[in-house]
């Protein structure tokens, strides 16, 4: 018998909060695929958040550090006082 990995409990129980009526897609293949369905509202959040990092690091405000997954965004030394 398989048992649900974590991940999938998270979508679950999560997505309805994020997207109410919309259901998750788990497809089991040679490689284990879920499809999440975004609210088009959260894409518009999304572009909105890129779109202001992209402006403060042309200003030269913030940086990001590490690696892409699991990196963030941080202010630049000279400009937090």
């Amino acid at each position: 018998m398989d048992e649900l990995g974590s991940g999938v409990l998270n979508v679950n129980k999560y997505l309805p909060v994020y997207v109410p009526g919309k259901k998750p897609q788990f497809i089991e293949g040679n490689s284990f695929n879920m499809i999440i369905p975004l609210d088009e509202k959260l894409i518009e959040e999304f572009d909105r958040v890129e779109r202001y990092l992209k402006r403060l690091k042309e200003a030269g405000l913030i940086e990001f550090r590490g690696a892409p997954k699991s990196g963030g965004y941080y202010l630049i030394k000279m400009v937090k006082h």
